[in-house]
């Protein structure tokens, strides 16, 4: 930013701060400075005036070449609706999951003006629609054009890109639930007790794909305090901010500082020009007392969240929960549960002969 300062109080603090382009002219002195260093002058309470800033630059240059811009921006525009429009989505095979994978992608599109635009991760749809619908042999999610193509198939016979090399491998003891392999040998059936490490499908040269169900037994031990801190949200807010050029304009921001924020990209314009949606909302922290009932229904919560935090495939489930017993102390409730559930039981390892 440039300053202007009277040229005697300039001299007195010239050394302590990191000055460029400076003038003498008459009585005053004019300087630029970023802006930590402004705090400096303001520690020495000697008056000075800004005269200019980045902003105030940025006003300027748009001022003068507003035409060019908004004939940028505009060009750039065309382009990403040409780049990243989406028209239809096309796919391979009428099948009864085609309406729900579409649900799915149009949900996941960007709506603007009378456009939609995708910023999906093609590869990463695909691996979760083939762990959410393993009965298809192929699944697969691409983007040509301004079309976006999904491709399925319950043909066995089809090449696979995804078939990994290697053979599978029990991860824990358990009981075989369900499976269906589709490439590979496979050594398990319906209720086989299996060890951990066990060999579940043998590679014959072509690689392996499949999955395996097993039933098994986990306990877990939790330990949840009497007293415990609770975070509330409220006094939801919501405001658009527009990103020019790196710079920031607010609309109907609310300048609480107790805020905390989630942004959502709703346009981005090659990093030029972006539209996001923030929402704010007020956090609290309280102490709660939890009952036994309620640090009951704690551990619980607890042991279901983590299972969906970590399930892989969508039949994946819990059967049951069984509380073992628990021991209360002064300060807390310690839980012990033995979970029965139905997971992955597969893990892939890759033969020597594949490494390259």
């Amino acid at each position: 930013m440039k300053i202007r300062m009277i040229k005697s109080d300039f001299f007195r603090i010239h050394n302590k701060i990191d000055s460029k382009n400076v003038e003498i002219n008459n009585d005053y002195s004019t300087f630029e400075i970023d802006y930590s260093e402004l705090k400096k002058i303001k520690n020495q309470k000697i008056p000075y005036e800004i005269l200019e800033t980045k902003a105030t630059k940025l006003k300027l240059f748009i001022k003068n070449y507003y035409l060019l811009i908004i004939g940028i921006l505009l060009l750039f525009f065309m382009i990403y609706i040409n780049t990243y429009r989406v028209d239809k989505i096309e796919f391979s095979e009428d099948t009864p999951i085609n309406s729900s994978i579409e649900t799915r992608i149009n949900k996941a599109l960007i709506n603007l003006f009378c456009f939609k635009f995708s910023n999906i991760d093609y590869d990463k749809l695909t691996i979760r629609l083939q762990n959410e619908y393993l009965e298809y042999a192929y699944i697969g999610v691409c983007q040509k054009n301004n079309t976006i193509y999904v491709s399925l198939s319950k043909n066995e016979e089809i090449e696979i890109k995804q078939t990994a090399k290697g053979s599978v491998y029990s991860t824990t003891d358990a009981i075989v639930a369900d499976f269906y392999i589709f490439n590979g040998e496979s050594n398990i059936y319906k209720n086989k007790f299996v060890k951990k490490g066990d060999l579940l499908i043998s590679d014959n040269g072509s690689g392996t794909r499949g999955y395996i169900l097993g039933t098994s037994y986990k306990k877990i031990v939790q330990e949840i305090p009497k007293k415990q801190e609770k975070i509330e949200y409220n006094n939801y807010n919501k405001f658009t901010r527009l990103t020019l050029f790196g710079y920031d304009f607010n609309f109907k921001r609310n300048e609480n500082s107790n805020y905390i924020s989630n942004e959502t990209t709703k346009f981005n314009l090659f990093s030029l020009f972006q539209i996001k949606e923030i929402e704010e909302c007020e956090k609290n922290a309280i102490i709660v007392e939890n009952s036994l009932e309620a640090a009951r229904k704690i551990a619980i919560d607890n042991i279901n969240n983590e299972f969906r935090a970590n399930q892989i495939l969508s039949s994946e489930r819990i059967d049951d929960i069984y509380e073992r017993n628990y021991l209360e102390t002064e300060n807390s409730y310690k839980f012990v549960h033995i979970v029965k559930m139905t997971t992955s039981i597969g893990e892939l390892v890759k033969e020597e002969k594949y490494e390259a």
